[in-house]
């Protein structure tokens, strides 16, 4: 029974070494092809070295050495395409390429040279938030930044959106500061008006190309200046320059204040020199002034021919039937009777 289990022992051993000992690329060897060549310069006949041999349609393919030679291994017999590719040179493609068993098939390819159009490629460049080398304090405004401000048409407005600045009755105004203690400079020039120390202060926006407005810390180059600096830079000169700014506004009055022929202009002079009613001038049906008489007396004044102190007004004359007998007489009784009254100077009152 050992004898026997020994045997069966020493059997599965050599069989395990016969296994081992038996070349493994042998199936491969018997049932594969290979194909081999070089890649040159089409020009100058140098070899390219890294160049791409793929094998249409498989996964597989290989790498010109520094020689520009390839090999390609293990490959099935059949018909083939290949293709080479290097940066710079133009791709090559060859059908046909036959592959036999156990057999090396040479291909060879000479490329030539082209330009490479790559697609573009945009970086855009963003001002940095913090600049380190800037040690004052600043506000850059650029052409885009004041067009698109949602303010009018004066430069200023589009300034006071800024932090730190804001406006008055007689411009801009930066930390409090009103335009006596500010500097704005065109291109490197100062202007000023020396007749009240107010600075100049309206520009074009179509010839602007960059604002700097410095609110605190600048340099001392910068001269009678307390409150901060504006600095506007245009644009560079060209040959030919056109600019437009214009402005729409909607319907509405021409003037400021009331109308010419509004009852509420008082400077209108040819209307209100009559003490009567004036023309009706805006055609309402009705004067355009009433008159200064009805204007005192609507405004608490005495009629006309009204005395102050009296308790009776005027009222106008009727007609009395003339007494009987000549005329001359009544009119002479009437006469010396009025006459003294003149005279004696005290009224009459009447008895009841």
């Amino acid at each position: 029974m050992r004898i026997l289990l020994r045997l069966w022992v020493i059997g599965w051993v050599l069989v395990g070494i016969a296994l081992l000992a038996w070349p493994a690329d042998l199936p491969a060897q018997a049932i594969t092809g290979k194909i081999a060549g070089r890649v040159t310069d089409a020009r100058t006949g140098d070899p390219l070295p890294g160049a791409n041999v793929a094998l249409t349609g498989t996964p597989r393919g290989a790498t010109s050495d520094v020689n520009g030679e390839y090999f390609i291994l293990n490959v099935t017999p059949g018909v083939y395409a290949l293709r080479v590719s290097i940066v710079g040179y133009q791709a090559v493609s060859k059908t046909g390429v036959a592959v036999s068993v156990d057999r090396t098939t040479s291909v060879d390819f000479a490329l030539k040279e082209t330009a490479v159009e790559l697609a573009e490629i945009k970086v855009v460049a963003e001002r940095p938030p913090v600049e380190m080398d800037v040690s004052n304090t600043q506000t850059i405004l650029s052409a885009q930044n004041v067009q698109e401000a949602p303010v009018g048409p004066r430069l200023r407005d589009a300034f006071a959106t800024r932090v730190g600045l804001d406006t008055d009755d007689w411009g801009l105004t930066i930390r409090g500061g009103n335009e006596e203690e500010i500097l704005y400079m065109v291109d490197g020039v100062g202007l000023k008006d020396n007749r009240h120390n107010r600075p100049y202060s309206s520009y074009s926006k179509t010839a602007l190309q960059e604002v700097q407005v410095l609110t605190g810390g600048f340099n001392a180059e910068y001269g009678d200046v307390r409150s901060g600096v504006v600095n506007v830079v245009n644009r560079e000169p060209r040959r030919w320059t056109i600019s437009a700014e214009g402005r729409y506004g909607g319907p509405g009055n021409k003037h400021f204040g009331p109308a010419i022929y509004s009852p509420d202009n008082w400077w209108d002079v040819g209307r209100f020199q009559s003490m009567g009613p004036a023309e009706d001038r805006d055609r309402d049906g009705k004067p355009d002034f009433d008159g200064w008489q009805k204007t005192w007396e609507s405004r608490g004044g005495l009629p006309s021919g009204s005395r102050r102190g009296s308790s009776r007004t005027r009222s106008p004359p009727r007609s009395r039937p003339r007494p009987s007998g000549t005329g001359s007489i009544g009119r002479s009784r009437r006469t010396s009777s009025r006459t003294s009254t003149r005279r004696s100077g005290t009224p009459t009152t009447p008895t009841m």
